[in-house]
């Protein structure tokens, strides 16, 4: 028979040993709790990362496909203004950008010295492709431009030519077919280029004088950029405007100045 004080350390010593591996068993439970939680943060955090990731990574390369669209575009467009062919069309995957005709750009070719009394303005629409990630594709008097929060490139420069005595220097003056904002968000557009006018503003010989381009644009750097690195060519960006001024430094003897009126139109 088990005295009465033994039967008591007997049943206390099992309580304590209850109580351990209750609290150990919670213990456990709670661990777990916060393995698993900081396991699935890390996952969630990952999974983020990634995902935006790949998601910049498509961004960039539906741009780059862009790009290489808009430039068979631009070749297009110089089989219209240099080649004399009545229309070209091109095809641009857009997906989930868009495609407009941007705000109007005035170009102003005059002589600086005011002697031959020369002075002409065109107001031209740029073509603009705008990417999910808000970068830019500007195609722009037979320029293309890639434009971006940090900063533009030139991908293609403007065709005139500044040659010692003599400047070439073709307008290419695109607009709306419809005379109105054209603006398009489809995977699939088709951007017609169609030539309305053809015609020599000026061929003028025979003199010594400096003649200035004045650009008026929110693209004004690239402009300077792609005009600027010409020979015979001097650029200026004044401070708190938005154009850029060029002088033909060369002293040319010659400008021959053409202007190709272009027709616009994006369709489904």
């Amino acid at each position: 028979m088990i005295p009465p004080a033994a039967s008591r350390r007997a049943s206390n010593s099992t309580g304590d040993g209850g109580a351990r591996d209750g609290d150990r068993a919670i213990s456990d439970v709670v661990g777990f709790v916060l393995v698993f939680a900081l396991i699935v943060s890390v996952v969630a955090v990952v999974s983020l990362a990634g995902l935006g990731s790949l998601q910049s990574a498509r961004d960039a390369g539906q741009t780059d496909n862009a790009e290489r669209a808009m430039g068979i575009l631009a070749d297009n467009a110089a089989d219209v203004y240099q080649r004399g062919a009545p229309s070209r069309a091109t095809e641009i995957s857009l997906d989930d950008a868009g495609m407009h005709l941007g705000e109007p750009v005035t170009v102003r070719v005059a002589d600086a010295e005011g002697s031959v009394s020369f002075d002409e303005s065109f107001s031209i629409r740029p073509l603009v492709y705008r990417g999910p990630d808000g970068t830019e594709l500007v195609y722009s008097m037979g320029a293309l431009f890639r434009v971006q929060d940090r900063g533009g490139v030139v991908v293609r420069e403007w065709p005139g030519r500044v040659t010692g005595d003599r400047v070439a220097m073709p307008v290419v003056n695109t607009s709306s077919a419809t005379g109105g904002a054209q603006s398009l968000a489809s995977s699939t557009v088709l951007v017609r280029t169609v030539a309305t006018n053809r015609s020599v503003v000026a061929e003028v010989t025979g003199f010594e004088e400096k003649w200035t381009v004045r650009i008026d644009s929110p693209r004004r750097e690239l402009w300077f950029r792609t005009l600027d690195r010409r020979t015979g060519v001097d650029c200026d960006l004044p401070t708190g405007d938005d154009h850029v001024v060029c002088t033909m430094t060369g002293e040319p003897s010659a400008l021959y100045l053409t202007e190709t009126r272009i027709e616009v139109s994006i369709d489904r």
